[in-house]
């Protein structure tokens, strides 16, 4: 079981790396895998996505682009708190 000390500890760390330039880049690298990993996975399927969303992660539509990086947001932070 982890300690109350140790959780806060890790909270503190968790909260410098989100609001380091180590992890824009992170977030940036997840949200283009999750971004190529959709229109992969649903080209295998057969769905067809927007054709605006069939570009690079850097080529999306704003609201696209938003919403990956919140996607990759909670994968980060998710993979964080299993440190606890």
């Amino acid at each position: 079981m982890v300690k109350a000390k140790d959780k806060q500890k890790n909270r503190k760390n968790i909260l410098a790396f989100v609001s380091s330039e180590s992890y824009e880049s992170n977030r940036l690298n997840v949200a283009e895998f999750l971004h190529n990993t959709y229109e992969d996975l649903a080209k295998e399927v057969g769905w067809k996505t927007q054709k605006s969303c069939r570009v690079k992660f850097n080529d999306l539509p704003e609201a696209n682009k938003k919403v990956m990086l919140g996607m990759a947001d909670a994968v980060i932070l998710l993979k964080l708190r299993g440190r606890d």
